[in-house]
């Protein structure tokens, strides 16, 4: 797969990410990444994240590619059959720009890398 780039929100702000695109089935075009947290032990449960692109929310997780691609469709069915996918993506939104300018009146975080790749 073609590696792709997006952004994941920390308390300090977004870091980019190098990913791999991935398709889970929704109404609303959302489009999702999946990337693998190297540092973490294989068995940890939150070792590979698929995250909403352009939010940064992060929507499902585990000790694996595969079950973290599962994860993230399994939540993303459950948001669309309670009807809840579209509000919980807009108060992502939301949030994302609350860091974002929390982040920019800090200033910018001098020891972290533009992009993570483990």
């Amino acid at each position: 797969m073609k590696p792709i780039r997006y952004e994941v929100l920390y308390e300090g702000g977004p870091v980019m990410i190098l990913g791999e695109a991935v398709e889970i089935e929704n109404d609303l075009g959302l489009t999702f990444g999946v990337h693998c947290n190297g540092w973490l032990p294989r068995d940890d449960a939150q070792r590979w994240i698929v995250t909403h692109t352009e939010s940064g929310l992060m929507i499902g997780w585990g000790s694996s590619r595969a079950g973290a691609v599962l994860c993230a469709s399994e939540r993303v069915r459950d948001a669309i059959a309670a009807g809840s996918l579209k509000s919980a993506i807009e108060r992502a939104m939301r949030h994302r720009a609350v860091v974002i300018a929390k982040a920019a009146a800090v200033g910018p975080v001098k020891d972290r890398p533009p992009i993570r790749a483990p």
